[in-house]
């Protein structure tokens, strides 16, 4: 049975864990002021205080690197990339910015040529390597890069000594990420399903709570053609997590996907809207995306227009993300049927 999930991109950033960002060091108290907006979600107020800070903090590593996270929720990659880049230049040695930089790198590359795009890939790789090498302990960007590492298994960008041992490191740091990583190295190197899908259902059993387990449980659910399943697995996860949208996103896409409540998801991604997320994803054209979609298939054009309408207002370049992530696309072909 083929059973593998295949919008790696997209996967990756909405599942990632949640963990802590860049530590605060001695800084002005304008500057924690705006971090502290940005830690309680108030983004607009943190973009409006970091302007306001005085040159010399604006230039700071620390200042920078929440600028760019900033520019991502604000679904700016280009912007952001530059943003991490200048805090990395400032200050070299702090794991989360090379992290983050290699995250918008990957969210830059949907927007650019194939060249472009393979380029921004194998820098965001180097970024996470480094990221690692400066904090061993440091969870995402050691499960992301694994998550990548794995997955370019058969095109020779790893050996299974080396996933081996990224497991093994992961599961030290978080034993329930250990499972969704031996889960991920069963059902992409060895194909073998069974194994996978044990590994992924222990880690939503330690932690139903924890959003990595119950995407990853959920896709592998999905992709061996259990879908009721993997709706019932983020269903659940969502009803103890209201607030996290990446799930909420999942839940109303794959809703779609099923064709089995339309009116379910438009209302679960009408939820979405309202929701923030720390890693500005899905971004707010997505989900007015998916939410027109949903509009389309329930026969209300006008409501269709009017978000797609938004989206491109919003951002004009749209299509590139819809082609380059494998389950926008495959939602977009539903339009035309």
């Amino acid at each position: 049975m083929r059973c593998y999930p295949r919008s790696l991109a997209l996967s990756l950033l909405l599942a990632a864990v949640s963990l802590p960002g860049a530590r605060a060091g001695a800084q002005e108290p304008a500057l924690l002021h705006a971090i502290d907006l940005f830690e309680r979600q108030e983004y607009r107020e943190a973009r409006r205080a970091l302007e306001e800070l005085p040159e010399e903090a604006g230039r700071t590593g620390q200042a920078l690197y929440y600028a760019g996270r900033l520019d991502l929720i604000d679904g700016h990659p280009h912007a952001a990339v530059e943003s991490f880049e200048a805090a990395v230049d400032r200050d070299p040695g702090q794991s989360d910015y090379h992290h983050w930089l290699a995250m918008a790198l990957m969210r830059r590359g949907a927007y650019r040529s194939f060249v472009g795009r393979m380029r921004d890939m194998m820098k965001a790789v180097g970024e996470l390597k480094t990221s690692v090498g400066l904090d061993p302990r440091n969870l995402r960007p050691r499960m992301t890069l694994f998550q990548m590492m794995a997955r370019s298994y058969d095109r020779g960008g790893s050996n299974k000594e080396d996933l081996f041992e990224q497991v093994k490191s992961i599961a030290e740091i978080d034993s329930v990420m250990g499972h969704v990583a031996r889960g991920t190295l069963f059902l992409v190197v060895e194909k073998d399903v069974a194994r996978a899908g044990r590994e992924l259902e222990r880690s939503l059993d330690l932690a139903p709570g924890n959003r990595a387990a119950a995407v990853s449980y959920s896709d592998y659910l999905w992709e061996c053609d259990r879908r009721d399943e993997a709706i019932e697995v983020l269903r659940s996860y969502v009803e103890r997590k209201p607030e996290d949208k990446p799930a909420r996103f999942n839940l109303g896409t794959r809703m779609i996907q099923s064709g089995t409540d339309l009116a379910g998801a438009r209302v679960v991604l009408q939820e979405c809207l309202a929701l923030k997320s720390d890693t500005g994803m899905p971004s707010e054209t997505m989900v007015r995306w998916c939410f027109g979609l949903a509009c389309h298939l329930l026969g209300e054009e006008q409501a269709a227009r009017r978000e797609w309408s938004t989206v491109y207002e919003m951002d004009e370049d749209f299509d590139h993300v819809l082609e380059q992530s494998p389950q926008l696309s495959e939602l977009a072909a539903l339009i035309s049927k």
